[in-house]
């Protein structure tokens, strides 16, 4: 067979063997079928009652439990004034001195009017016996005198009344006037406000209002002092709930009560307030977004024997995304968490995040020993990874290169044949013989020596290793006639 019918076979012989391999991949790839129904992957979780409690926070401002404004009961001028802002003052103390003369001048000018008046009310009534004035200028006139008697009885007061004192203890906040300046009966001196107790107002919608009475104790975090500040939070009580609501978002003024003796709140803090309206013992609590919506009604998927289950719930209060379920679900069951919107009623679930079951040995076998784990292992630093990853990357390396093949073991040729008409060079020959190799044999019928194997290998050229001696197989004897 010539080179050429010899590449033709083979290369038929290879496409004969490819599509066989092809199919053999192909069958592996192929996913095995089956005829039962196919279970869904869900998460579950167990139902474990827990102790709940429901709070709602509003934000508000302090401000002053009582707040005054001073005002002059007298017509003059400020001739001492003892107040600054910002300072505090003690309840009683004297705040500013008026001048009272003139006062006194409007005293004699209400008794000046009660003298014209008298006269006037006597001459009416003689005119009215006479009838010469009507019935009505005669009450003008006397009511005429009323009014001047009422003036001097004031301007008496007045007179008196020519200092101005504190009504309360607090801190003076605004000073309406000062040293020098005229003022009349009624004109605002200085503003108090009462800062040794504050009150927190804050709105409440009024779908909260019923969870809010008066005495009740608040939880209050003032936003000025940091979380760890002993002054952060404080505990109050509702001291008041507004009747009327605010026209703009329907909210109802709350205001709580607190002490401030030492005086380091001041009016104006923004205020967090923590009211708790609602405390569970054992609560069933779900997620929001695990509850279905259907025909008005509220439901949730269990797993009951690897299928999946509906149940209707009834819901209570709700609070950061989650709520309270009130009915419909007990300690114990498992429920859908996550996979609930593809399920049906008696679907085929498969739970992915239920916990294996623990090995437990069998009486009397050994356990396993456990490996220590070490807390405090020195961490490697940043040269000792470098080192470490190229010690790895090297070991990859060579892994990864292919070892070179060894070169074949050649098989030491036989020692050529010796030619003839040359004497031979084996040591084995005696020395002084002139005997020629491959000359005519010897036509005396003597015991010739057996000849040498040529197939042996020179002695300078052999193996170290010994070779093994294969064993002839001996002729089988001839029969005879």
């Amino acid at each position: 067979m010539t080179l050429r019918g010899i590449v033709l076979l083979g290369f038929v012989a290879l496409l004969a063997v490819v599509p066989g391999c092809r199919k053999k991949k192909a069958s592996k790839k192929k996913p095995a079928t089956t005829n039962g129904p196919k279970a869904t992957n869900v998460e579950a979780r167990r139902i474990k009652p827990e102790a709940v409690v429901i709070k709602r926070i509003f934000h508000g401002e302090t401000r002053a439990f009582d707040q005054r404004v001073v005002s002059s009961e007298t017509f003059g001028k400020i001739t001492s004034a003892h107040y600054d802002e910002n300072t505090f003052v003690e309840k009683g103390k004297l705040l500013a001195r008026i001048d009272t003369r003139l006062s006194y001048q409007k005293l004699v000018q209400a008794q000046v009017n009660l003298t014209a008046a008298k006269d006037h009310l006597k001459r009416t009534k003689a005119l009215r016996r006479k009838d010469l004035a009507t019935e009505q200028q005669l009450e003008e006139a006397q009511t005429r005198l009323k009014n001047a008697e009422v003036a001097v009885q004031v301007a008496r007061l007045q007179l008196t009344q020519n200092t101005v004192r504190a009504p309360i203890s607090g801190v003076v906040v605004t000073k309406h006037k000062d040293k020098g300046e005229i003022v009349n009966a009624g004109t605002p001196i200085v503003t108090i406000f009462d800062v040794e107790r504050l009150k927190v107002t804050f709105h409440v919608p009024e779908m909260d209002l019923v969870e809010i009475a008066k005495g009740k104790d608040v939880t209050l975090e003032i936003l000025a002092f940091p979380k760890s500040h002993p002054l952060r939070t404080r505990i109050g009580k509702v001291a008041q709930i507004g009747y009327v609501s605010n026209s703009e978002n329907r909210t109802f003024p709350v205001d709580v009560l607190i002490e401030n003796r030492d005086r380091r709140l001041r009016v104006g803090m923004l205020v967090r307030v923590i009211v708790v309206t609602q405390r569970y013992d054992n609560a069933v609590v779900v997620k929001r977004d695990v509850v279905l919506d259907k025909d008005n009604k509220k439901w949730v998927f269990v797993v009951n024997k690897n299928k999946a289950a509906i149940r209707q719930v009834t819901l209570g209060a709700s609070y950061q995304g989650k709520v309270i379920v009130a009915n419909g679900l007990s300690e114990g069951d498992e429920l859908v968490v996550v996979g609930q919107m593809d399920l049906h009623t008696d679907d085929l679930v498969r739970v992915v995040n239920r916990p294996a079951p623990a090995i437990v040995p069998a009486p009397g076998s050994t356990p396993p020993p456990t490996t220590p784990t070490t807390t405090n292992q020195k961490q490697p630093s940043r040269d000792e990874l470098k080192t470490d990853h190229s010690t790895r990357k090297l070991a990859v390396k060579k892994a990864v290169t292919p070892t070179p093949k060894a070169p074949p073991a050649t098989t030491p040729q036989p020692k050529p044949a010796p030619v003839r008409g040359l004497t031979s060079n084996d040591p084995a020959t005696p020395k002084g013989s002139d005997k020629q190799l491959g000359g005519p044999k010897d036509p005396t019928p003597e015991k010739q020596a057996p000849k040498a194997d040529t197939t042996k290998p020179h002695p300078s050229t052999a193996p170290t290793k010994p070779e093994k001696t294969v064993n002839e197989p001996k002729p089988a004897p001839t029969k005879k006639p």
